[in-house]
């Protein structure tokens, strides 16, 4: 299932099956994609990944899960895919040390490799400002592929103004091993927003 926030930013996450502040412990995202494991009253204990690509457990309203993407959608590459292609499931992430190239930004590493790679979904929201402008954060967004060897352009995608999340199905030329990927905003403060992304529904050939 999905998290489907009233405000489309993040919806409280409680160790416990009450609404009470003091079980309170952390957030998932609007647009986040969950597995429910367990119900009790008005709450699902869901296993759901942090800003951090962290996985944990937490109870969540009930109210706030919906079995559709409640966020915007976009394309990069070939409108068809083979229809032959498996999809693989989605990879472990984290973030990198380092930086992406000439950039403060740091980009997703896939914890293992995958080979054969001919497209994937992008999750991707901007979950923070940080002191920024809404028209200092908004706007398209180049992503960036990593075979282990060197990054390849791949396309962009517009992101629009608020928190809305969105998923990118990226479709690419050919066959590849895919370790990583970035994503760089064209917007006039690309370095100050705080965002989340990982990557979905990866598709073999």
């Amino acid at each position: 299932m999905y998290i489907s926030a009233p405000k489309e930013h993040s919806v409280y996450v409680y160790d416990y099956w009450a609404f009470d502040e003091a079980n309170r412990f952390d957030a998932a995202y609007h647009g986040s994609r969950v597995t429910v494991l367990a119900g009790h009253g008005a709450f699902y204990c869901v296993l759901y990944f942090t800003q951090k690509n962290e996985l944990k457990a937490g109870w969540v309203n009930a109210e706030y899960l919906v079995s559709y993407y409640p966020g915007n959608t976009a394309q990069i590459g070939r409108g068809s895919r083979d229809s032959r292609a498996v999809n693989v499931g989605d990879p472990d992430v984290s973030w990198s040390r380092e930086n992406f190239v000439r950039t403060t930004r740091k980009f997703t590493i896939l914890n293992q490799a995958v080979s054969n790679v001919v497209g994937f979904t992008l999750d991707y929201q901007v979950t923070a400002r940080n002191g920024s402008q809404s028209y200092e954060v908004y706007g398209p967004r180049d992503v960036y592929v990593n075979d282990g060897s060197g990054w390849v352009y791949v396309g962009s995608f517009d992101y629009p103004d608020h928190h809305t999340p969105v998923h990118v199905t990226v479709n690419l030329d050919q066959p590849m091993t895919l370790a990583a990927v970035a994503t760089i905003a064209n917007c006039p403060d690309p370095n100050t927003f705080i965002f989340r992304q990982s990557v979905l529904d990866v598709m073999c050939s």
